[in-house]
């Protein structure tokens, strides 16, 4: 019986999770929604590691970041990944153990640092490499294969499908899940404070999930008081809804897990 109740509710997950990668289309010019783009390239692959640099805008200015990434490590998460709880996981809808990196993987504390030299020479505010982090995010490729591939897989291999930040970096396009957890681990090196947020229904159009970071109590989300809602899917500002994010959505919102760190003062707070 727990056996079947098990697989029934990574079954429901699943499902759930599914289009979370395909429900970006359709948005008007206010919006901008974010299309496959040519934002990262291969420069070089020299003894087996490939450099790549990713592109994209932020108030209006072009920025870039080089991250070295090993094919190996790919594998080897791979590996490790099959050592996860797929209970804890499909389940208790904790998505923590993603936040575990390998020996030999640098790439979150590497982009976290090119993102602090980005802000310093530019003399950003928090608030603004907060919100040059989400844009960076925001331009990764949206991965509708993925998400479409996640409604067939119903038991352990769900856990391999899922992407930890390196492969999100190392693939240059991912879901709403594994940006969200990829840009908490960055924001983790940032020491902001952040949420991953879940928003599950039964209509396969607009199951999500997305990042809280963390706000002035009272500002934040009706649902989630601490956090306002960065979208990663779209091009859209921290603390506004997409438009496939409709209010009964929000009324079942969850958060998966939580990291403490420092706040966001959102500008619409004081508008």
């Amino acid at each position: 019986m727990k056996a079947a109740m098990l697989v029934l509710s990574a079954v429901l997950l699943i499902v759930a999770l599914s289009a979370c990668g395909t429900a970006v289309n359709g948005y008007d010019h206010l919006y901008r929604p974010m299309v496959a783009t040519d934002n990262e390239e291969t420069l070089a692959v020299k003894d087996s590691i490939k450099s790549k640099r990713f592109v994209w805008e932020y108030n209006g200015q072009n920025f870039a970041v080089i991250l070295h990434l090993d094919p190996q490590l790919n594998l080897e998460y791979e590996k490790a990944k099959r050592s996860y709880s797929m209970f804890k996981i499909m389940v208790e809808n904790d998505y923590s153990a993603y936040l575990d990196t390998l020996p030999g993987d640098s790439s979150v504390i590497e982009l976290a640092r090119q993102l602090k030299e980005i802000a310093s020479q530019h003399h950003f505010t928090t608030n603004q490499l907060v919100e040059l982090t989400v844009n960076f995010f925001q331009s990764l490729q949206n991965d509708e294969e993925e998400a479409r591939d996640l409604g067939f897989v119903v038991n352990r291999d769900a856990i391999l499908t899922y992407r930890v930040p390196f492969q999100v970096f190392f693939y240059g396009k991912a879901i709403c899940l594994d940006k969200g957890v990829a840009a908490m681990s960055v924001f983790r090196e940032l020491s902001i404070g952040t949420a991953l947020l879940m928003m599950p229904t039964d209509d396969p159009q607009i199951n999500h999930a997305a990042v809280g970071i963390r706000s002035a109590h009272k500002y934040g989300l009706v649902q989630a008081l601490d956090y306002h809602y960065a979208e990663m899917t779209q091009r859209v500002r921290i603390g506004t809804m997409p438009k496939f994010v409709r209010q009964e959505d929000l009324d079942k919102l969850k958060i998966s897990f939580s990291i403490t760190g420092k706040i966001y003062q959102s500008s619409l707070a004081n508008n």
